[in-house]
């Protein structure tokens, strides 16, 4: 979300953005019993700058910009050298533009700041698994999973069992998360691609076929399946999946164009806000939805500029449906949640703040907005524990 201009029960929190450069060490944490004061007007326009150096590095990378991503980054990490947010998506975009010992080198130095950031160590497991070394890969791998049992990361995990020659391990610990999750269809397409790579493309067929029911556009799995059908014998099927995948490939080409598209017209929208013609950035990002309609980040954006200029209920519904596209949006779900609970639906606002807890692991904002919100509903011993989750995340004492 573009920075905003807040008011209300939680506006202290964005004004104080994890990983934004604090005025001391008092301003790093909300107090047990009430909201953080806004930190002293000084350091408030170091900090409005460096969450726009970050929203618009997040942006470029979204639209596959990782030369102006690195730039943008470097700038947020020159104003915060210590900000883990910034240091670690620097680093990811730096290995985005293969400068992997780079990228490298900046999530070394997010764990020297927090140890346990399961986003750097499987920024390094990542690295390591492409440069081939697999015994490194697999213990980091491990490592995040002793921190967070995330499924993604076990995801993760089994397709380097699975690219190790070790296709049983892969296959049993993918039908573990399969029997905990018969829907995800991540992890059934993994369980597919190790069952194709221990030369069972049998097997591994009908899960293809299920991958597909639930995303018709998975360009992977359709050329899989295709393959499999081939080696299977099943000829005419096997060329008309495969006709198929090509189509789907260059609509997927075709929607790539599009969002990159919207990536420069939302870099010109945000800079159309920060003239402060915000009349004119809502009309170019409300055509700029109209143009990527499915696009996430387009609906994100326009929330966040109808809820800075107060039109908070298109705000929410724009912000929700950006959420849908995306369930891994953390702003969207995350400013959700604010309007919610400035509304007063304290409820559904805790939901889209457990949701964005959930969505990215190492994100410490919305557990300050959960100690918050758990304060104003009297849940002291929830508050308690969200404000050492988001202690733990953002490096306070």
């Amino acid at each position: 979300m573009r920075p905003l201009a807040l008011g209300g029960l939680l506006a202290a929190l964005l004004l104080m953005g994890a990983g934004a450069p604090a005025v001391s060490q008092a301003s790093s944490a909300p107090p047990p019993q009430s909201a953080p004061a806004p930190t002293p007007s000084p350091a408030r326009g170091a900090e409005s700058e460096f969450r726009s150096l970050m929203f618009r590095g997040m942006r470029s990378m979204d639209g596959g910009d990782y030369a102006t991503a690195v730039d943008l980054f470097d700038q947020a990490v020159k104003i915060a050298p210590r900000s883990v947010q910034a240091l670690f998506h620097l680093g990811r975009a730096l290995v985005g533009q293969k400068r992997v010992k780079q990228g490298q080198e900046r999530f070394t130095a997010v764990l020297k700041i927090q140890p346990g950031h399961t986003g750097a160590i499987l920024g390094i497991a990542a690295i390591d698994e492409g440069t081939g070394d697999y015994p490194s890969a697999e213990k980091r791998y491990r490592e995040a999973l002793a921190l967070v049992p995330d499924p993604r990361t076990q995801r993760q995990l089994a397709s380097l069992l699975g690219r190790s020659g070790r296709s049983a391990e892969a296959e049993s610990l993918l039908n573990q998360l399969l029997t905990a999750d018969p829907e995800d269809a991540d992890i059934r397409f993994e369980l597919a691609i190790a069952r194709m790579l221990h030369g069972n493309c049998q097997a591994a067929i009908p899960d293809f076929r299920r991958v597909i029911e639930s995303q018709p556009r998975r360009v992977t799995a359709l050329f899989h399946l295709g393959n499999c059908l081939s080696r299977t014998g099943a000829a005419q099927e096997a060329r008309e999946v495969l006709e198929r995948f090509r189509k789907t490939q260059e609509e997927e080409k075709r929607r790539e164009d599009i969002d990159k598209k919207v990536h420069f017209g939302l870099l010109e929208v945000d800079g159309l806000a920060a003239a402060g013609k915000m009349d004119e950035a809502v009309k170019k990002a409300g055509e700029l939805v109209v143009l990527a309609p499915e696009n996430a980040t387009a609906h994100g954006f326009l929330g966040s500029l109808l809820a800075e200029i107060g039109r908070s209920d298109e705000a929410l519904v724009e912000l929700k449906r950006a959420a849908e596209l995306d369930p891994t949006d953390v702003a969207s779900l995350t400013e959700s949640g604010r309007l919610l609970a400035q509304s007063g639906r304290m409820d559904e606002a805790l939901e889209y703040f457990k949701k964005a807890a959930s969505a990215d692991p190492n994100a410490a904002e919305p557990h300050r907005f959960l100690t918050i919100l758990y304060q104003q509903m009297g849940r002291r011993e929830d508050a308690e524990r969200e404000r050492a989750i988001f202690l733990r995340l953002s490096g306070g004492s």
